[in-house]
Parts: structure tokens; sequence; C-alpha cells
């Protein structure tokens, strides 16, 4: 058997093989029979651990059990939104191509919006037909690679897993972006590449101090509009006031620690009971 299709990939990489890694975050939509008919439920993960429910194009962040399972939902919900890519049926690029620099754009910008994002390998991106890789294909997503192309271009790095599933009888691999930790990610350097004439010119896909972002239109763009940055800096004061909080509560008393981070009155609760209801069926 392939190395890359063990359940779990050797050192420094996470990446897995229908299996389940319960810190990644993963983005696919969810349809229940007590909804009406093409309802979508996403569920994300409050800094408390509960499960609430937020609009459909939210992205999700809920553990899965089976990876195949994952993966059939991505395939399932197959649209491309904000929150998710399709890529075709393509190979991690080795060299310094556009199309590599156009991965690790879309990668800074999943981790620079809410929740992060997800970039899907063996799905058209037109008509988001299944079309699956080779096994040359799928050996080709090292994290590692990954990493070091991105360690180039990106600061912070952006934290990220990468999955590989086999769904009947295809290969898929996802790439699952989470978002920033602590302060957005800022590309560090150009990345030009030649384009033949007449005239030959160099392109620049990649650009030193840009920040990308994800737009409604599941574009991955550099931060150009006010309301872009505004997004984004409302998003990183959020971010660190939810890391404040969590260094104030470790610093009281558990007592006093449970009513900062459980309150007696949970304005999302109808929510969580409907949630764990649709879960359990």
């Amino acid at each position: 058997m392939a190395e890359w299709q063990t359940r779990r990939s050797q050192k420094p990489m996470r990446a897995t093989s229908c299996g389940f890694d319960s810190r990644s975050r993963h983005h696919a939509g969810l349809t229940t029979g007590r909804r009406p008919a093409g309802r979508q439920l996403r569920f994300v993960q409050d800094r408390v651990g509960r499960l609430i429910q937020l609009p459909k194009d939210r992205g999700v962040n809920r553990p899965l059990e089976d990876l195949e399972e994952y993966f059939r939902t991505l395939l399932a919900n197959a649209r491309e939104t904000k929150f998710r890519d399709n890529k075709g049926a393509m190979s991690w690029p080795a060299a310094k191509t556009e199309g590599r620099f156009s991965l690790l754009a879309d990668i800074m910008a999943f981790s620079n919006i809410r929740d992060g994002g997800t970039l899907v390998f063996g799905v058209q991106n037109s008509t988001h037909a299944a079309l699956g890789l080779t096994p040359a294909q799928v050996a080709s997503f090292d994290k590692s690679d990954v990493f070091e192309a991105l360690k180039t271009y990106a600061s912070p790095v952006p934290d990220f897993e990468v999955d590989r599933c086999q769904v009947d009888g295809k290969w898929f691999v996802a790439i699952v972006i989470r978002q920033f930790g602590s302060i957005p990610t800022v590309c560090l350097r150009d990345a030009q590449v030649a384009v033949a004439g007449p005239p030959a010119r160099q392109k620049v896909v990649l650009r030193a101090g840009a920040v990308y972002v994800r737009t409604e239109g599941a574009q991955s763009v550099q931060i150009n509009s006010e309301q872009s940055m505004r997004e984004l800096i409302e998003l990183a004061t959020r971010v660190r006031g939810e890391d404040l909080l969590r260094q104030i509560a470790d610093l009281l008393p558990e007592s006093l620690r449970v009513s900062v981070r459980s309150p007696a009155v949970n304005p999302y609760q109808e929510e969580i009971e409907a949630a764990k209801r649709d879960l359990s069926r």
C-alpha cells in the first residue's frame, strides 16, 4: 500500500486518507429530514465548544466521525462559495508556476476570512462534476511541500490540513484552511511569471504586502475596498478579544471561570437543542 494511502501520514504531515483529524476545520453542507427540502444546515463550534446554527454560507466546523462522509458531503454540495473553491483534476504544482502561485493566493485568502475555507481537488470548477484524481496526483499533495511553498510567500503561514479520500472508486483531496490565529496573513514578496508575447512580459501573480481575501463571488482577491478592509479589521479585533477573554478566564478561580465561559442564559439554546436532535438522527 502506498504511503499516501495510510490512515496517518508520517511526520511532519498530518494529512489523512479516509481517516479523521478532529482538529481539522471541515467546510460542507448538511441536509436533514426535519427541515424544508433543500434547506442546508451549517454549524460552527463557538469558543466554549457548543454547537450553534449559522447561515448556510458560513462554513462548517463540525467534527465528523468518518472522513468519507465528509467527502461525500463535499461532492453532494459542490458549488463554489466564499468558503469553498473547486480545482479540477490536477497535481500540486511542483514548479514556481502561475498555477502554484494562484493556489497560494487562495490559501492566504481563505485564512483571512471568518472560519476559513476549503480547496477541493478532483471536482470540476464550472460543472461541479466529480472527476477524481489519479494516484500520482493524489500523492503529489504532500503537506510539507505545501507548507514550504507557503513559508516563502506568506506570513504568518496559514494553518491548514491535507485530507485525502476515495469515494466510489475515485480519489479526492481537500486542503482545509483555518481562519488566522492572531494576525491576518500577508503576502511577503512578489511572484511573477513570464507571459509569451508579443510583446513578452512579466505577470505579477502575488504582490508583496498584499492581503488576500475571498469574495461573495467565490474569488480570491487582494483587498481593494473599504468594506473588505473593515471586515478584516473587525475579524482581527474579534479574534484578539476572544484571546483576551480566554487569558482572563484562565486567571480566574474555577467557579468564576465557568460563569464566564458558560453564561446561565444561552441565546443559542434553542438552536443547540435542534442541532443535537438533527445530529442524532
